[in-house]
């Protein structure tokens, strides 16, 4: 521009354009940012539900994988009638 003024103009107008291209490209990486910000937060969520309900199984699996074994018939029928025998309190009790 010093050493065309003539030239200046053009300058300016081609300045122009790159200070605006240069706020598009800001305002894009800003948006990108925010996107990629809650997506980010999303899967930290994620991660932490998952984590807990890890432990919640971890906590209830022995009462899960307690193994009721019978060796005998009589074993079972007895476990049977128990159960029979709390089905009709339960029913009794109007529950």
């Amino acid at each position: 521009m010093q050493a065309d003024p003539s030239k200046s103009g053009a300058v300016q107008a081609g300045l122009g354009k790159v200070n605006e291209s240069w706020d598009g490209v800001q305002a894009l990486l800003g948006d990108k940012l925010n996107y990629y910000n809650g997506v980010a937060n999303a899967w930290q969520q994620y991660n932490d539900l998952k984590q807990g309900v890890s432990r919640t199984l971890e906590d209830v699996a022995p009462l899960v994988e307690a193994d009721i074994v019978f060796s005998t018939q009589p074993e079972v029928k007895k476990s049977l009638d128990q159960h029979k025998v709390g089905e009709v309190i339960y029913q009794q009790n109007g529950m």
